[in-house]
């Protein structure tokens, strides 16, 4: 997954996440945008659930906002604090409370202020012809580590009622107010809102674009649709369906993705077989993602879902597209490091020399074999590299593990 912006290698770790546990915090939101000021005042509540709570419980937020109350069910100690860490310019909120808990614990947050961004492009935008909020805005408290998964409940007013309104889940508007919810857990409350989007929609895919006519939107369409029908035949149902895609007009071209969600700008001349490789990397995220992003298991979700989306390319743009893309990751991993053994690996590890591996391993154990592998691992995703190989092992038997584990660490 590549995210361009501020926080960088930071949004990157958040593709990477745990696995969704039985109960996820909640967030209710309300909030009210200002186009004229560039403004944002929000009251946000978070539930979180009791085999969550921590003895100690931080949530960043952007620093350029007062927050003017907190309120926490039961009794906690709750401060506000100045913080560099993660990123710059930040401000911590931290609960205190005794532990173990048995309760659920909720925390109320009152706060309101400029809303900017870290990045000297700034990775928001609150203007009467478009409004674009993400996790790169700092415009919600979030766990400091950029990985905490919840669901949400949301209303959200100031948006023009000529603006078409696109996020995850299920979108309404009544009045003033529009009205998101969303029960699969994310790091995230995504949301764009813009003048003269149109809809098109196939197959459990929406594009959404000023211009569907458009070289880009018109690949997308072509695409979109068939990966959704290529992971699930393969997968299973996919995790937010519908999945959307948004084509934004701004200035800034760096595009982000969450959970079925991705946002981009207008413009780019990319050949067909790396828009439908990338599309389909992104989407197959809905299942492979819940590695640890801090350790070597991250190849779990970037090398996997690289090596899918290069199965994608095949199916659709045949064999002659699968092998150029293969040249293409054999120059860029002929440096390449170990993917095991030596910690947390970067690009030309976990998006070439990590597919390539597994196209390795596909010939040794048979397509068959690397497809039923992949199909029992996506029911369950595996967080570190030993659940792998035993599923590996299960299906294809010990020496291909062997053979594979230890070409992983050359």
């Amino acid at each position: 997954m590549r995210i361009a912006g501020v926080l960088g290698a930071a949004l990157v770790l958040a593709a990477c996440l745990p696995a969704a546990p039985t109960l996820l915090p909640h967030y209710e939101v309300r909030a009210t945008v200002d186009t004229a000021r560039h403004t944002l005042a929000a009251v946000v509540k978070l539930t979180i659930p009791a085999s969550e709570v921590q003895a100690v419980n931080d949530f960043v937020l952007g620093g350029t906002y007062k927050v003017s109350s907190l309120d926490a069910w039961p009794r906690a100690t709750v401060e506000v604090s100045p913080t560099d860490k993660p990123l710059p310019g930040l401000q911590k909120i931290t609960m205190r409370c005794q532990a173990p808990r048995r309760n659920d614990l909720r925390l109320q947050v009152r706060y309101a202020g400029v809303l900017t961004s870290l990045d000297a492009q700034p990775m928001n935008s609150v203007t009467p012809d478009l409004i674009e909020l993400s996790l790169d805005s700092l415009w919600l408290p979030v766990a400091d580590s950029f990985s905490k998964r919840f669901t949400v409940n949301a209303d959200i007013r100031g948006v023009p009622p000529d603006l078409v309104v696109v996020a995850q889940g299920s979108v309404r508007r009544t009045g003033k107010h529009v009205f998101i919810q969303r029960s699969i857990g994310d790091v995230d409350l995504p949301l764009v809102a813009m003048r003269g989007l149109q809809r098109a929609a196939a197959e459990g895919f929406e594009l959404y674009a000023a211009d569907l006519s458009a070289e880009g939107p018109k690949t997308y369409l072509r695409h979109g649709g068939p990966i959704v029908k290529f992971l699930e035949a393969w997968f299973g149902p996919m995790p937010g369906r519908p999945v959307r895609m948004v084509v934004v007009r701004r200035q800034r071209k760096n595009g982000y993705n969450r959970l079925g969600y991705i946002v981009l700008a207008e413009g780019g001349t990319d050949p067909e077989a790396e828009v439908a490789r990338w599309v389909a990397h992104e989407f197959a995220h809905a299942w492979w993602s819940p590695c640890d992003p801090g350790t070597e298991h991250r190849w779990l979700s970037e090398s996997i879902a690289e090596y899918v989306a290069l199965r994608y390319v095949e199916a659709a743009l045949g064999p002659s597209a699968l092998e150029e893309a293969l040249a293409i990751r054999r120059d860029r991993a002929r440096n390449a490091g170990p993917l095991l053994g030596a910690g947390v690996r970067d690009d030309a590890e976990l998006y070439n020399k990590g597919p390539l591996l597994l196209f390795d391993l596909e010939k040794r154990i048979g397509r068959a074999h690397m497809d039923q592998l992949l199909a029992g691992l996506a029911r369950h995703p595996p967080h570190v590299t030993a659940e792998f190989m035993s599923a590996l092992v299960a299906v294809a038997g010990e020496e291909p593990a062997r053979v594979f584990e230890h070409a992983m660490r050359q």
